[in-house]
């Protein structure tokens, strides 16, 4: 039960907590954010990039878009949209659909070094659960991953 409440939390943790356009991006622009973000990583370094990649009014924020960075162990280093779950760990987190999305970005970090892992997650524009699709990267030690709801053609 603790396992299933603390899965909750995690979830809860990762919603936008405003969607009042309900506009949407696109798993393609998920994918170039994060291209982005190992840019800037490389550019300013990863401290300082983390601090940005927080900054609401930052260039790390578009529509329902938010760079996550994640480490090995499935630490938050940086949450765009919920900066106050930097420092909690993910790796037990489950989607609706029973899947451990964590545990799947960190496998295929370490086994391909970027891709896109999908599930099932409350999309906060209509309160149903719908199909998300994040597209992480290692970049060093770190994961840096951006989600977009929609599913990939892989």
């Amino acid at each position: 039960m603790l396992r299933l409440a603390m899965t909750f939390l995690f979830l809860a943790a990762a919603l936008p907590v405003v969607a009042d356009e309900c506009s949407f991006a696109g798993p393609e622009e998920a994918k170039a954010m994060v291209e982005r973000a190992e840019q800037r990583i490389a550019d300013v370094g990863a401290q300082t990039a983390l601090h940005e990649f927080m900054d609401a009014g930052g260039d790390f924020f578009d529509r329902d878009l938010y760079v996550f960075v994640l480490d090995f162990s499935g630490n938050v280093w940086a949450h765009g949209l919920r900066p106050d779950v930097v420092g909690s760990n993910g790796i037990e987190a489950q989607s609706a659909d029973g899947r451990y999305y964590v545990q799947e970005m960190i496998a295929l970090a370490q086994n391909s070094g970027e891709g896109w892992v999908e599930y099932e997650f409350i999309n906060p524009c209509t309160g149903d659960f719908a199909s998300k699709v994040s597209f992480v990267k290692r970049v060093g030690d770190l994961i840096v991953g951006v989600g977009a709801y929609g599913t990939v053609s892989t």
